[in-house]
């Protein structure tokens, strides 16, 4: 495992200029294509492209970034999305009275807010138990050195 971590740590020290020469490539093809008659489509597409794009590259940087600062900030968000569901249907399932939308018809006021009461208990719990966990609180250029 611990030769990758020269190769990712490349990756992530030159994923804003790979990622800004693909849109400098991307924006050049889009010039050179315009097309008479076209443009009102072609630039409608060319802004979700960019929009889809900015979306992927931010997404796949920031979880790159948040595992290099530890695994903690992976975890935890994982953790208290798969609690928030679980508890806001058990509180909405057993306690539930008042519909929150017409849309899900089974959602209710009682099991949204049981569901956050729980969540915030829930990841005072797990935040206590994890920190004792060396291994996911360093983060990863200090995991090098072990």
């Amino acid at each position: 495992m611990g030769k990758w971590y020269p190769f990712v740590g490349t990756l992530l020290a030159y994923h804003g200029f790979i990622c800004f020469m693909l849109m400098v490539v991307g924006f050049l093809a889009f010039v050179l294509s315009l097309k008479q008659g076209y443009l009102k489509y072609q630039f409608r597409l060319f802004g979700w492209i960019v929009i889809a794009t900015l979306l992927v590259s931010m997404q796949g940087w920031l979880m790159i970034h948040n595992l290099f600062e530890g695994l903690i900030w992976f975890i935890i968000p994982a953790f208290l999305i798969v609690s928030n569901d679980i508890f806001a249907y058990l509180v909405g399932y057993f306690f539930g009275r008042h519909q929150l939308i017409a849309l899900s018809p089974k959602k209710t006021w009682e099991g949204y807010i049981g569901g956050a009461i729980f969540t915030f208990l829930f990841s005072l719990i797990v935040s206590f138990f994890l920190i004792f966990i060396v291994v996911i609180i360093l983060t990863i250029y200090s995991r090098i050195d072990m």
